[in-house]
């Protein structure tokens, strides 16, 4: 990308160049120039979708800490039916961690509306072509597919559960927490 002249400055005339670069945590964006010692990162771009049904509440802050060492998120949801007493402590953690709450009401129980929603909005985000690296927060091996094509299109994918989280949905992840 060439830089139009802008006066005086370091920038005036500089020609810079943006390199994708893999590093520790996935692709980041390199910003180069001909400024001796002055190479800075930019964060990656990472989207993080919750299972509500699959995760503990407790659990979120620390995620979201941990997540966010691996570059900015900047898009955070949960999805759940909220109408249901196993998720009505979520609210509060929800506002106070601005995430963003993905209502699905259960249109037949026992079904999987909730994941359907995950996995639709999921793969619109994908093809939005703006984000780095998506995080998918469940135990849940359903989402094993979506880990695949997620990984196939080229970002990093993170998964994020608990210790019994089958080995299918771990090994579909490049990286399980």
């Amino acid at each position: 990308v060439a830089l139009p002249s802008a006066g005086p400055g370091i920038a005036s005339g500089t020609v810079l160049t943006f390199a994708r670069a893999m590093g520790e945590y996935g692709a980041t964006s390199m910003l180069a120039g001909n400024i001796p010692g002055k190479t800075g990162t930019v964060s990656q771009k990472i989207a993080m979708v919750i299972d509500a049904d699959n995760t503990q509440i407790s659990k979120i802050e620390a995620v979201i800490r941990e997540i966010s060492k691996h570059g900015r998120i900047v898009v955070k949801r949960a999805y759940g039916n909220w109408k249901k007493d196993t998720l009505k402590n979520w609210e509060g953690e929800i506002k106070r961690l601005a995430i963003k709450a993905e209502q699905q009401f259960d249109y037949v129980s026992g079904k999987n509306a909730t994941d359907m929603a995950l996995v639709i909005d999921t793969i619109e985000l994908l093809y939005a072509n703006i984000y780095d690296a998506f995080v998918i927060v469940s135990s849940d091996s359903d989402y094993t597919p979506l880990a695949i094509k997620l990984h196939e299109s080229g970002v990093y994918v993170m998964g994020v559960g608990e210790r019994k989280t089958p080995e299918a949905f771990r090994n579909a992840c490049d990286e399980f927490i």
